[in-house]
């Protein structure tokens, strides 16, 4: 069943831009998001160098962004995806993931349920800055589900064509499904 066909509501794609390199990568995410029948959010964080500043932004970031799902995405199941420029164990992670006494958490780490042991699959860096053996930081791009989508697979794929790579980040790729 896949996630389109699959009763129970709509799907809604959450998506953390931190600039799209023009509008044919823009147009390929809405046309892929139409295909697959789901709703579109495009979330756009300011940037700053400043590293006390930048701390507290992705922190709020991440509220603001819990909070724009929860009002969203009620009734859908829900996608979100990103560079988010932060770790797993971090405040913006744990925003993102824990029960804060207002909301129950909504969000699953697909690469955390396929892979429960950190380090387990190898190296979780995504952040490969166009160095093959730079892949031992911290996993920056994340897929989270809504917990009524099941996690089927999700990796990390630093892989490159042609000894080129497509960006300077690996991709994180999950495969989900709606849960019967």
């Amino acid at each position: 069943m896949d996630l389109k066909s699959a009763p129970g509501g709509r799907v809604c794609l959450f998506t953390v831009d931190n600039g799209f390199h023009g509008d044919y990568e823009l147009g390929r995410l809405r046309a892929n998001a139409q295909a697959l029948g789901c709703d579109l959010y495009i979330y756009q964080r300011p940037k700053t160098s400043f590293a006390a500043l930048y701390r507290l932004i992705l922190r709020e970031s991440a509220a603001l962004l819990r909070r724009r799902i929860a009002e969203l995405g009620k009734g859908c199941r829900i996608v979100v995806t990103g560079d988010f420029n932060t770790g797993e164990g971090t405040p913006p992670y744990e925003t993102l993931f824990a029960a804060d006494g207002e909301t129950p958490a909504t969000l699953v780490d697909t690469f955390r349920v396929a892979v429960p042991e950190a380090g387990a699959a190898g190296p979780e860096g995504t952040f490969t800055g166009f160095d093959a053996g730079n892949t031992g930081g911290d996993r920056i791009d994340w897929i989270f589900t809504a917990p009524s989508l099941a996690v089927e697979r999700c990796d990390i794929d630093a892989s490159q064509r042609d000894g080129r790579w497509p960006s300077d980040h690996a991709f994180v790729r999950a495969r989900v499904r709606a849960r019967e």
